[in-house]
């Protein structure tokens, strides 16, 4: 139930506006054409928790430069690798259905310093 209105039920002898099926369906198809879902537009009560336009965090800009900054400093001083028992052609980039993109197997590396480390 959504805002008062039966959409779907599990139940086949109810009456439904839309199956299941159907109505996961037209949520893959708005998020492929958007990229994203943002709840505002479902439920404008809500529409506060929208992160993004006029009341987007003051702070984001720094964020991303900070965060942009220890991720080149990160690359830029270490080595990658993966670990002693992957082979490149082994990575999988394979996800896990849910609400955030999750690995299927974690990625895990290995990192070495490409300096001596008396220049740490």
């Amino acid at each position: 139930m959504a805002l008062g209105k039966k959409f779907f039920s599990s139940d086949e002898s109810e009456n439904e506006v839309v199956t299941v099926k159907e109505f996961q369906e037209m949520l893959e198809e708005y998020d492929s054409v958007t990229g994203v879902i943002n709840i505002g537009d479902w439920i404008p009560w809500i529409n506060f928790l929208d992160s993004q336009g006029r009341r987007m965090c003051p702070g984001y800009n720094l964020g991303l430069e900070v965060v942009t900054s220890i991720l080149g400093n990160l690359l830029h001083g270490f080595n990658w690798k993966l670990s002693d028992n992957m082979k490149n052609e082994e990575l999988s980039m394979d996800e896990v259905y849910g609400l955030g993109t999750i690995r299927k197997y974690p990625l895990i590396a290995v990192m070495e310093p490409r300096l001596p480390l008396h220049l740490y």
